[in-house]
């Protein structure tokens, strides 16, 4: 966790590997209704969601059932009443989590903790 003038800022990544292909359209489709809404949300700073790419040799290759969630809120209380809301009920714990495997990292800034 990180400090700025104004926050305690919260940032976290989500890897999303969708489990099954044919729910892949699905997917695509309430993870863009999330990354538009969420955005909106009190005490939301930052949220993107990412198709991943991986490099083979000097090509990259798009992973077709994989995406990151990068977020980045004011403080971990707004992000925990996020949890609460209608877009991460509605897109994601009703519509996505039955049907994927994830790893949620909560991120530290490497200088502070060194400091």
């Amino acid at each position: 966790m990180i400090t700025h003038e104004k926050y305690l800022i919260f940032d976290l990544a989500v890897h999303i590997k969708v489990q099954n292909l044919s729910k892949l359209e699905h997917f695509e489709f309430h993870l863009t209704e999330m990354a538009k809404k969420c955005p909106l949300e009190a005490g939301c700073i930052y949220y993107k969601v990412h198709k991943i790419t991986e490099k083979v040799g000097i090509e990259k290759r798009e992973i077709m059932n994989e995406f990151l969630v990068v977020e980045t809120w004011e403080s971990e209380e707004a992000w925990k009443q996020h949890l609460q809301l209608d877009a991460y009920l509605t897109h994601y714990k009703e519509s996505l989590l039955p049907f994927l495997e994830r790893d949620v990292y909560f991120l530290n800034d490497l200088k502070k903790a060194l400091k």
